[in-house]
């Protein structure tokens, strides 16, 4: 039996998402079939084959058919939280954020783009219309306090989190009704955002999350942005550099420590990113000082944000050498699915140790073309040496932050297996790993 969903996009276009499965398909296994395009447009179509169960021998073993009617309702459940409607009348109603109504599940704000073209950039500077925040590394939460519903505060995915902030959500009590806060609550740890302990504190349940504050340090809330003050949505009525004025305006009213206003590095671009290599800051955001935000951009109700021509992030880039293997069959790397079903997805990075042993890093599946994706995919072409490019190091565990391929360093035949030795940060971080178990 098939199930059809339909969402309207943000040009008002009906957008059609239907899954299936088939009990026995062509590869002989239950297959969950997904097509999904514009209605009475080209649809596009893909598959997964569930060749297997899941926990084989325990009571909640699950043959390969039921596996994939699970998946098939896990599939159909996230549509559902990202907007989608079981009818086209219902999906061509425009939704509206109410501050009589909670927020919607599928609603969600705005991302920065990647990064900024150079061209881009140089002409921002030169109108005096750049201004560069800095990028907390913490976890992105919204407040809004309303007449009706007090002080409230979600997470990202739009799940109201407050009873996990008591602290916060008291200092949030002085700002005036139908304001919203757009912000991350970070864990400052001598100076340092720690993201695996604030990741830690705000994925626990309430009871947990309070009690991990105890042991790990209470959290702050780094505020970048206000989405609506008094009723108003500045948003879209407001250049990013006078909502700057709202949050200092304010974060002052609030007056708690644990309440902090975006930080500002008024430098030139290329010293600031300087600056954020010697703090050891995860970035820079480069927002338009005159951006604001079209209809459709500030916000979605489809679950996925949108990423307005108005701010950038703007990172500093490391590089290392690393052992790449690649051997699905032997659970060493994946595949991938739809457009990339069958080729490499991600492969494994290794660095040798002081005994000359191979110590497993990271995954990396980023910065790889097509044709890449492709001429890699042969288990017979591993292992090799790849340059790697990585925004950062995690702090207990070594792994790289948002890896990319940058080069083949055995195509170009100028690096070998047993030169790529592990570095100081990478010892470093799993040291700090060691020395936490100790504790």
């Amino acid at each position: 039996m098939k199930t059809v969903l339909y969402q309207r996009t943000r040009t008002g276009k009906i957008q059609q998402w239907c899954i299936w499965v088939k009990p026995k398909g062509d590869s002989g296994f239950p297959e969950v079939w997904i097509e999904h395009g514009q209605v009475d447009g080209k649809q596009q179509t893909t598959y997964d084959i569930i060749k297997e169960g899941v926990n084989i021998g325990k009571a909640n073993e699950t043959t390969p058919l039921q596996q994939a009617q699970l998946e098939m309702e896990r599939a159909i459940r996230v549509q559902t939280e990202e907007g989608y409607e079981t009818t086209i009348e219902k999906a061509q109603k425009v939704q509206t954020i109410s501050f009589d109504k909670p927020f919607p599940k599928n609603l969600c704000y705005y991302k920065p783009k990647n990064s900024i073209d150079e061209n881009k950039l140089a002409k921002l500077e030169k109108a005096k219309r750049a201004i560069f925040t800095v990028k907390r590394d913490g976890m992105m939460h919204i407040v809004r306090k309303t007449e009706k519903f007090g002080v409230e505060i979600y997470s990202r995915r739009m799940d109201l989190v407050t009873d996990k902030y008591p602290i916060l959500a008291a200092a949030f009590d002085r700002l005036p009704n139908n304001t919203t806060l757009l912000g991350e609550i970070i864990l400052d740890v001598d100076g340092k955002d720690n993201f695996r302990s604030v990741s830690s504190i705000c994925r626990s349940d309430p009871a947990e999350c309070i009690s991990k504050q105890k042991e790990l340090g209470a959290v702050s809330y780094y505020v970048f942005d206000v989405a609506d003050y008094r009723g108003i949505n500045l948003l879209q009525e407001s250049a990013y550099e006078t909502r700057l004025t709202y949050i200092d305006e304010l974060v002052e009213r609030i007056g708690n420590k644990s309440v902090k206003a975006v930080e500002r590095i008024n430098k030139p671009h290329a010293e600031a990113l300087e600056e954020v290599k010697t703090r050891k800051l995860e970035g820079l955001v480069v927002w338009d000082a005159d951006g604001k935000m079209p209809d459709g951009e500030a916000y979605t109700f489809n679950g996925k944000a949108h990423r307005p021509n108005v701010l950038w992030k703007s990172k500093p880039k490391y590089e290392d050498d690393f052992i790449v293997r690649w051997d699905p069959d032997k659970e060493i790397g994946d595949f991938g699915n739809g457009k990339n079903k069958n080729k490499i997805k991600n492969v494994f990075l290794y660095q040798l140790d002081k005994d000359g042993k191979e110590v497993y890093i990271s995954k990396c599946g980023g910065g790889l073309s097509d044709e890449q994706r492709s001429f890699y995919t042969d288990t017979k072409k591993f292992p090799r040496v790849w340059k790697i490019e990585y925004d950062s190091i995690q702090p207990g565990t070594g792994s790289l932050r948002y890896p990319e391929f940058y080069d083949d360093r055995t195509l170009l035949g100028d690096k070998t297996m047993e030169e790529c030795c592990m570095s100081d940060a990478i010892k470093l971080a799993k040291e700090q790993e060691s020395e936490n178990e100790d504790e």
